[in-house]
């Protein structure tokens, strides 16, 4: 699955959370600079149910943006 996001105000301290339904983290993923400047990052999500689930985008400790994403196995 392919998080895509704007790259504007993001530093090389960012960093994506991944939340289930029930508000737990059900996954954590750094972002190297190579995705940071692609704007993009893949979570690989084999081992995760079909779902909803939701993202949090953070960058230097604040949260930039927060979506909902569906995957469908």
């Amino acid at each position: 699955t392919t998080i895509s996001f704007g790259t504007s105000n993001l530093h090389e301290n960012t960093q994506i959370d991944i939340f289930n339904v029930k508000g737990q983290k059900v996954d954590h993923l750094r972002i190297k600079n190579e995705e940071l400047r692609n704007g993009k990052i893949v979570w690989n999500a084999d081992e995760f149910s079909s779902g909803i689930y939701f993202y949090k985008l953070i960058s230097d400790g604040k949260t930039v943006d927060s979506q909902k994403m569906l995957l469908m196995k």
